[in-house]
């Protein structure tokens, strides 16, 4: 369902696009549920009702991210990262960014341990990061 959707997007066959994402987000498919957050965080699917509008739609790009994230996707809990470092739909909160990206590192994402090191340049103190990979340890039964 998902490469159907992919397919359908190249062929510019939106509606078939949407349809076939959704179907394979809602069956369980990570890589579509990922692509639904994309799609909905750029606007992508805008088109189908309200032209005229807004281009982004970030509850439910946070909604589909979130529900990859806990499927402890890495690349989910990547993007609800990126959703806390940038503010996405949510206000900026760089402790849960980090958090976020300590879980999507551990998981084997290489650029989530980037996103870590960047933020901890830039944002937040070194002595943070020690004690917010803690937190995660001790509250994420999934790392233990």
């Amino acid at each position: 369902q998902y490469v159907l959707a992919i397919g359908d997007y190249y062929a510019e066959k939106k509606i078939k696009c949407w349809y076939w994402l959704n179907k394979s987000a809602n069956n369980g498919s990570i890589c579509g549920m990922l692509e639904l957050g994309n799609f909905y965080r750029h606007g992508a699917f805008t088109w189908q009702s309200e032209p005229k509008k807004s281009k982004v739609n970030l509850k439910k790009s946070l909604f589909w991210y979130n529900k990859a994230a806990n499927l402890n996707d890495p690349w989910g809990e990547y993007a609800m990262g990126q959703v806390y470092e940038y503010g996405f739909g949510v206000d900026i909160d760089l402790d849960k960014a980090v958090q976020w990206h300590i879980r999507s590192a551990s998981h084997g994402c290489a650029n989530a341990s980037k996103k870590i090191e960047k933020i901890e340049n830039c944002f937040i103190s070194r002595a943070r990061i020690p004690k917010l990979l803690q937190l995660v340890n001790d509250n994420d039964k999934y790392l233990q």
